[in-house]
């Protein structure tokens, strides 16, 4: 019995230090989601009555739609100019017109965001983005009004020393904000301390023969189990990609 409680042991053991190994590693990330909520501003065919100017010029008869995206560095090392190694840049697929590019939030002042857009970028459906820096969980909401449906697609392509490429991540309408991220990892938290303390109690009670020995095992299987289970979701709530901020 105490060296199939061992090996559990030494299995959790191995697994934590593989898990905290990996984590530990420095590696810049940088990411960004797209709000698949998209607001239609203006629609075709329904304003016959009402004429869109933009910049002293009617817009004629058009679609003009709202999307927000979030990017920020997931990783834990700092993003710095230097290491931008190829411009970074909002664009549209296909290319559209975009009437307006502003900057909705911004995790911190000090991360100095700036939108590099001119009428000539907007003009092709691209904005570059530049910070100061951005260290973990550091990054911004965009707002982007383009000439055009909810199915024109937008993404952020450049090139950051260290990675590949800049990923997108999927975030579905129901996405977490930053108090419910929170709320649900401490709670994965607190249910995986729960078992590991009923682990704990359990082995003190074998090694003291307080009580039945296969009772013990029992109760001490169960509670490996649901301590590997809490762990596990408490690690992948923690490494979840919801915008940290927002949209």
């Amino acid at each position: 019995m105490m060296n199939w409680i061992g090996i559990l042991v030494g299995i959790i053991g191995v697994a934590i230090a593989i898990y905290f190994g990996i984590a530990s590693r420095r590696r810049r990330e940088l990411v960004y989601s797209v709000n698949s909520v998209r607001t239609r501003v203006v629609i075709s065919g329904q304003t016959k009555d009402l004429d869109v100017f933009y910049d002293g010029s009617s817009l004629g008869d058009v679609d003009i739609t709202a999307v927000q995206l979030a990017f920020w560095n997931a990783g834990n090392e700092s993003i710095r100019k230097p290491n931008i190694l190829e411009e970074v840049v909002v664009k549209t697929e296909p290319p559209v017109r975009i009437l307006e590019a502003s900057i909705r939030a911004q995790s911190r002042n000090i991360v100095g965001l700036s939108l590099l857009d001119s009428p000539n970028s907007r003009k092709i459906g691209q904005v570059p983005i530049s910070w100061d820096i951005l260290e973990r969980n550091d990054g911004a909401s965009i707002q982007l009004l383009y000439l055009g449906e909810p199915e024109v697609d937008v993404s952020v392509q450049g090139v950051i020393e260290g990675q590949r490429e800049i990923k997108r991540l999927s975030v579905s309408t129901d996405f977490k904000s930053p108090q419910d991220q929170k709320k649900s990892f401490r709670k994965s938290v607190l249910i995986a301390t729960v078992c590991f303390i009923i682990l704990l109690i359990s082995m003190a009670l074998l090694f003291f023969r307080k009580l039945d020995p296969d009772y013990i095992a029992i109760v001490f299987s169960g509670s490996v189990m649901i301590f590997l289970i809490s762990t596990l979701n408490a690690i992948s709530k923690k490494r979840e990609k919801y915008p940290p901020f927002g949209f």
